[in-house]
């Protein structure tokens, strides 16, 4: 609770700055899909790997500080997984791992606008995302367990592309893609216990996400008053 309560009070300061031109909140949700990459796979284990879906929603604060570079502040929860294969002599027995994380990413990034009155805009993004694990779970033949993370927070890379039509002067709408990679090594401590003798090796997680979302301008750059003393 002390972490989501740290993401909002993030928000609300960032809400609550004296108003200037370039200020928008938004609303995003989507899917992802997420994998691995095995830290010294000298078993060859990356063969063994899946991809898994999932889910991801949250908020973001986009501050255009001086058009059209921009930053950003995302706070989202993710919902994604992945699989391992455990190579037995006479079986080959799959592992379903399922993380739950709230990340909060920021971002920079430059708004290339186009059409009439910079109706659309193509914006790419990069970035850094903590994420702070909330649950994680291993499913192996059938039973689900408790799988303890040892990391406490799981450092990413992210790069962003995200597409904007504006429907008027305060609303628009958006798609975006992003990928994520890690470079923290993720391990587990007690993944012996529900796979007797079989310990996971040290791995990193990525995750490719595409959202839609709705922006809302908070201060209006087109009807901006200047007074001069």
């Amino acid at each position: 609770m002390k972490k989501i309560s740290t993401f909002i009070i993030i928000l609300i300061i960032a809400l609550n700055i004296n108003a200037q031109s370039g200020f928008s909140l938004s609303a995003f949700g989507g899917v992802n899909g997420s994998g691995v990459e095995i830290k010294d796979d000298v078993f060859k284990m990356q063969d063994y790997t899946g991809m898994k879906t999932g889910f991801s929603a949250g908020l973001k604060v986009q501050h255009e500080f001086k058009k059209p570079f921009l930053v950003e502040l995302q706070s989202f929860y993710n919902k994604c997984g992945y699989s391992l294969t455990v190579p037995e002599t006479n079986l080959m027995e799959r592992i379903d791992f399922h993380n739950d994380f709230i990340s909060v990413s920021l971002l920079l990034g430059y708004n290339f606008y186009l059409g009439e009155n910079d109706n659309f805009s193509i914006s790419p993004k990069v970035g850094v995302v903590p994420s702070f694990f909330v649950n994680t779970s291993a499913e192996f033949q059938g039973e689900k367990y408790d799988a303890k993370v040892d990391n406490k927070v799981d450092w990413r890379c992210v790069l962003e592309l995200e597409l904007a039509w504006k429907i008027n002067s305060v609303m628009s709408i958006f798609v975006n893609v992003n990928g994520r990679d890690g470079w923290d090594i993720i391990t587990y401590s007690n993944i012996a216990n529900v796979v007797e003798g079989y310990e996971i090796p040290g791995i990193r997680q990525y995750v490719i996400t595409g959202n839609a979302g709705v922006k809302i301008k908070l201060t209006n750059r087109d009807k901006e008053v200047y007074e001069f003393y």
